[in-house]
């Protein structure tokens, strides 16, 4: 998914079909979420599974729902981000092993519904 490829119309002017189209398959083809990852031995791992699949491979991002600088998240490279969902992994900035706790994540993914 990328730019929209119609041209915009002028502020007043009829909406063409296809631009009204392109805009409406774009915003249904965001999606976001809230999710919590449990985190032992300072590592922590979840599947998250998108509200509705898209047509071709999603963009997604990751963050800590809180300001902390103390966790790295990720999206898994071994499995990645697939039509249906991605995985996120969430470990220790400085790799220790003796933090634990869950983890708030938010993530928001763009793509080409199906």
């Amino acid at each position: 998914m990328g730019d929209l490829t119609s041209t915009r119309p002028a502020s007043g002017a009829p909406i063409a079909t296809a631009w009204g189209a392109e805009v409406h398959d774009a915003l249904e083809g965001l999606q976001s979420g809230y999710v919590q990852v449990v985190v032992a031995a300072g590592v922590g791992q979840l599947v998250v599974t998108f509200p509705r699949p898209y047509a071709s491979l999603p963009v997604v991002v990751a963050t800590p729902a809180a300001s902390s600088d103390a966790w790295i998240v990720s999206l898994n490279a071994n499995s990645g981000t697939s039509y249906t969902g991605f995985t996120l992994r969430v470990s220790h900035k400085t790799g220790s092993t003796a933090n634990s706790g869950t983890i708030n994540i938010m993530w928001i993914a763009v793509g080409q519904p199906a």
